[in-house]
């Protein structure tokens, strides 16, 4: 609770009567582990619950890293752009579930592209 506050403890209660999740070492874990599969409709609603947890007082102090970077791209750029996503994707994943890193530090790591037009509206 001290992460995410006390706002959400009705879902972690309702989890923990679904026998979803487990509270352990004062941290919580799923009960079965193993891949979860999201609609890409919820990244979009998750996204601004991550950024609300984006402290720019880390900066500086290896706890944080952002970039944000815009341009005109082919077809061919944004099959590479989306290339390079995909393996900091797998490189993120493998890290994450290596027992070696992991800790009492509660991260999120969050990535993504897209364009600012309708792929319609491509010429």
């Amino acid at each position: 609770y001290d992460v995410v506050g006390h706002k959400t403890q009705k879902i972690i209660e309702h989890f923990k009567s679904l026998d979803i999740i487990m509270e352990f070492n004062n941290k919580l874990h799923l009960k079965n582990k193993g891949v979860i599969i999201r609609d890409f409709s919820d990244y979009k609603h998750h996204l601004k619950t991550y950024s609300n947890y984006y402290h720019p007082s880390h900066v500086g102090k290896e706890r944080n890293y952002c970039h944000s970077l815009t341009e005109g791209l082919n077809n061919d750029g944004i099959l590479e752009l989306q290339k390079i996503h995909k393996d900091f994707h797998k490189r993120t994943r493998d890290l994450m579930r290596n027992t070696k890193y992991h800790g009492l530090t509660p991260i999120f790591s969050v990535a993504f592209c897209d364009s600012f037009t309708q792929i319609k509206n491509e010429i």
